[in-house]
This record gives structure tokens, sequence and C-alpha cells, in this order.
């Protein structure tokens, strides 16, 4: 970090916040990177002397309820771009992970070019799930509400294929054995992750974009994301 950064954290720091001392977010239910994304920034707003809070729900309804800002603060995170629908929102401009979407599949086997090439297949994506729902628009799809379903559904052969996040993925497949899918590579697609405070709390964002910076240039956050994906497989 240079002088010049250090000097602008060390002026955001020792400046008294004189908003509330707590935010409460909104975040998909049972996401598989809470737990890290949570840490995150939990560390992250310590340092700007508040205390964070979350609570899941569907994927869409997590949205629209940071959107409407009348009980969050914002969204724990997701995909860069959501803010051009969800116009209240604002991205804190440092990323927080880098996700992998990928092509899921039990007796299909095919190159993955980017959503194009997944349109001759029939596609099982989560509903809510922005970056599936919007890939896949226009194609032959079927939207579920859970992971669970997405799997039975292509363990059935009722779906040619799924698409969701890696890390989602191999979590579920680790935990239920007996399900015997193929991965398709490369990635459909990897997208930045953000984290999103509403506008009502813009006056946060250079602040916290401030100490992510430094958590990053410090290899904290990487740290973090390479703990907890050790500590999520082994269980």
């Amino acid at each position: 970090m240079n002088i010049k950064s250090i000097i602008c954290l060390f002026f955001f720091l020792v400046t008294p916040i004189f908003s509330n001392t707590s935010l409460k977010f909104s975040t998909v239910q049972n996401s598989v990177l809470i737990n890290m994304t949570q840490k995150i920034l939990e560390i992250a707003y310590a340092k700007l002397g508040i205390e964070i809070t979350m609570d899941q729900y569907p994927a869409k309804r997590s949205l629209l309820l940071s959107n409407g800002g009348k009980k969050y603060d914002g969204e724990l995170h997701r995909i860069s771009g959501i803010e051009k629908k969800f116009t209240n929102l604002i991205p804190v401009p440092v990323p927080i992970y880098y996700l992998d979407g990928i092509v899921l599949s039990k007796s299909i086997a095919f190159d993955v070019k980017g959503w194009k090439s997944l349109k001759p297949y029939v596609i099982g994506v989560r509903r809510g799930i922005v970056f599936t729902v919007n890939g896949t628009r226009g194609m032959k799809r079927v939207l579920f509400n859970s992971n669970e379903k997405l799997f039975n559904m292509l363990d059935n052969n009722k779906i040619d294929i799924v698409v969701m996040t890696r890390m989602s993925a191999l979590k579920y497949l680790q935990s239920h054995p007996e399900i015997k899918v193929d991965i398709l590579e490369p990635p459909v697609q990897t997208y930045k992750m953000y984290h999103y405070l509403h506008k009502k709390n813009a006056h946060l964002v250079d602040r916290l974009t401030l100490v992510l910076k430094q958590m990053e240039e410090e290899g904290s956050i990487e740290k973090i994301k390479k703990d907890y994906i050790q500590e999520l497989l082994k269980k």
C-alpha cells in the first residue's frame, strides 16, 4: 500500500461514524458461501466499529428485501451487475470471491463454450440465482427451488444438464455420493462477487472499499477463502 493510500485509510478509520453501529444484510438461503463472506465482512466492518448480522431468504426475495432497504442495509454477496436491475444497491468495488458457473451432466458430454453452447439441452437452474436465470433466458429450461430438486431431476433424466456454482455442486455431491454426474469444463462463465450496500448507506462505500483493499493486499481475504474451502470440503 502506498503512502497516499495509508493516509486515506487512516483518515477514514479515525473519523467517527455517526450512523448505526450495527448493520443487517439479507442473503441467499443455504448459500455455501455465506460463512466465508460473512467472516470477511465481519472483519472489515469491525475495523469501522460496526457489527453486522444477516438473515437468509430464497434468492429472489433476498434481493427484493435488500433493494427495498426498509429492514436491511444491503446484500451480503452477489455477482456483479445486479445493480442494473436492483438500482438501490451499490457494489463495494473490491471482489470478495470469484464464482465459477459450471455445467453438470449425467449422460451428455459436449464442449462448454459459453451460454450458447447449452441451447440444445433441457437445462435445470435454481430459481432466483441471477446468473443462471439470465444466462439461460430464452432456452429450454426448468426452474427449481432447491439444489436437491435439481440433482433429483438430473439423476432421474428429467433434465439434460444443470447449471450452478462450482462450490455448491462440489459440496452437494460430497454429501450425496450416490449421485453420479460429471462436471463439464471449462466453466460456462466466471463472475466477480461483491458485497452490496443499500443507497441509504452510500456514505460507507469509500470507507469499506479502503478496508477491503487493505485486507486484499495483505492477503487476509485470500487466506480466509482458502481456509474455508479446505474445511468445507473435509466435511
